[in-house]
This record gives structure tokens, sequence and C-alpha cells, in this order.
């Protein structure tokens, strides 16, 4: 069973909502080939939703989260891909700062990447796998290569703190097996 939601299968509403993602499929190669330039080494859930579908929107059945507050998942609609495309960088899998670097040029209200490294420390392990620009969701490599923590920050609202929301991204999505 897939835990991907296609794009043509979300009603109209939905659609508005969600923008179309049309990243080309990924191989085993090419998902090496992300790990080696970034230094990392990609869930294997996360590769398995990568190499099923190159990111895309999660069907809210397979949504779920270890932490005392189910609210902070919101705004998980999709798993972000990845892209060498200029065009399609603010929805593939990044380095956090480059998205708080976009949003500090565009908004001075938002915060520096040396404001955010105040609140939490070192940010540049950090990559967004899915958010709305404001509200993102991370995985934690400050520890290793291997990713041991899926974990949320918002941008604008409340203390800017990274916030851990469990061990890796299957604590997050229930992959069927």
């Amino acid at each position: 069973m897939t835990i991907l939601e296609k794009y043509d299968d979300l009603d109209e509403e939905a659609q508005e909502v969600y923008p179309y993602r049309d990243f080309p499929s990924l191989d085993e190669a090419q998902l090496q080939a992300f790990e080696q330039s970034n230094g990392i080494l990609l869930p294997p859930e996360l590769r398995e939703i990568l190499l099923e579908g190159n990111g895309g929107y999660i069907k809210e059945e397979f949504l779920r989260c270890d932490d005392e507050d189910p609210d902070l998942l919101t705004g998980i609609q999709e798993v972000f891909g990845i892209s060498n495309d200029p065009d399609h960088w603010m929805c593939s899998i990044v380095p956090l700062p480059k998205w708080v670097t976009f949003k500090h040029e565009i908004y001075t209200s938002f915060p520096t990447v040396s404001e955010l490294e105040s609140i939490n420390g070192p940010i540049s392990r950090y990559f967004v796998i899915s958010g709305d620009g404001v509200v993102f969701h991370l995985l934690d490599y400050t520890a290793s290569e291997s990713s041991k923590a899926v974990c949320y920050l918002d941008l604008v609202g409340g203390d800017q703190k990274i916030i851990r929301l469990g061990d890796g991204i299957a604590s997050v999505i229930q992959i069927e097996r």
C-alpha cells in the first residue's frame, strides 16, 4: 500500500492548497549522490518515500506523533523530494540555513541564521523535509550523519526553538510493511 497521495487523487480544494510537485523519479544512485554531497544518510523510511515518488503528499492515515502536542504536526502535508533544479529548491530537501536566509531576505521580521543559532545552537545540520515557508519539519543531523530525530520549527510563532518530535521519520509517518 502506498503512503503517498497522488496529486490527481486530491480533491479540487486540496489541489488549490497543495500545488503540484512534478519531480522526476529517483533511483538508488541518485539518492546516494545526494547523501554523499550533503554528508548525511537518509533514514530508510524516507528513502522508501523518495524512491516511491520523490516526495509527495502523505495520506492522513499514515501520520502519527509521539509528542504530547499532536498539533505540532499540522503542517506535515507532504514530504519534499530531491531536485537539482534551482526553481524547485523550496520544495526540495535542503539544509535549514538556506530556508532561513531566504525568508529573512524577503521578510526582515523573520529570524536570521545567527538569531536562530543563538536559540538552538548550530543549525547547519538540520535538513528541511516538509514545510510551508513558516513551519518546518526537519531531520536532525547534529549528532551524526545518521538522522536520529524528526524536529519541528515555527519561524514566526512561539520562541523559535527547534522541538524534537521523535526518533526518525517513522515517528511521524507510519509506513505499512
